[in-house]
């Protein structure tokens, strides 16, 4: 009797081998899904804290070339992009398209900040 009962031990060692194995690489899967959707949730949460700092960073470089146009009507940006930095070190490029009619009216001024 004692000898059946081992042999059927014996039988099952490579099943609960092979159950082990299997139940390790889901947890593994499992836990690469969960630290990868925790870096995902972290580069979201600073872009979005981070945008609103970039907008104030573009609408100021516009209000900037702004004054700029209010004092020579004819400035632009025709030579190349403006570099316009905010007072913390955030780089602002301020495109002016040139004045094509004489006196210059309406354009567009763009202002882009990476973040």
């Amino acid at each position: 009797m004692r000898k059946q009962c081992f042999s059927v031990l014996q039988n099952k060692r490579g099943a609960v081998l092979t159950f082990t194995l299997v139940m390790a690489f889901l947890f593994a899967v499992a836990a690469y899904a969960d630290i990868m959707m925790a870096l995902s949730q972290a580069e979201q949460a600073r872009f979005f804290k981070e945008r609103p700092a970039a907008r104030y960073a573009s609408e100021s470089g516009v209000v900037w070339a702004m004054q700029r146009l209010w004092q020579d009507p004819t400035w632009s940006s025709a030579a190349g992009n403006v570099d316009f930095t905010m007072p913390d070190g955030t780089p602002v490029d301020v495109i002016i398209p040139p004045c094509v009619n004489n006196p210059c009216e309406d354009r567009a001024i763009q202002a882009k900040v990476a973040y």
